[in-house]
């Protein structure tokens, strides 16, 4: 663990980054559109949408994230097969984290969407200090 300190003299706790497999299946047969995504968020969480939000823990494996921890790390999230997401934050190149990002399918009744692929975080100031890639998949699906 690193520690970091500011132009104002506080301290930022530097943690390693992670990032864990999962997957994301929504099947709703009610009409409604099916909802399969997940948010990368500034303040260190990862949520799922499957249609309902599940908090899968925090992208910092250890320290104390805050409101602008994403401010020192970045995502990469690259797809290997699938459909176009409807939310897509950007694919194949690291987004610094320092606002709420989203990947996933909001699908119309009726419909199938598939993506399968992998996510990473890494520290910005120390590149190497990286999760390693973690796989993603996600499935919306419509039985109306």
């Amino acid at each position: 663990m690193t520690i970091m300190m500011g132009a104002t003299g506080v301290a930022a706790i530097i943690a390693s980054p992670r990032a864990q497999n999962f997957s994301v299946i929504a099947f709703m047969s009610n009409g409604a559109n099916s909802v399969a995504a997940f948010d990368v968020r500034r303040n260190g969480s990862v949520n799922r949408f499957s249609p309902n939000q599940t908090d899968l823990g925090d992208y910092v494996s250890s320290g104390l994230p805050d409101a602008t921890i994403g401010d020192l790390y970045e995502i990469r999230v690259i797809q290997s097969s699938g459909d176009t997401l409807t939310d897509d934050a950007g694919l194949n190149v690291f987004l610094q984290i320092s606002s709420n990002l989203r990947w996933g399918f909001d699908d119309t009744p009726g419909a199938f969407k598939a993506f399968v692929g992998t996510w990473e975080v890494r520290e910005i100031a120390n590149p190497s200090n990286t999760s390693g890639t973690a796989s993603l998949v996600l499935n919306t699906e419509d039985g109306s």
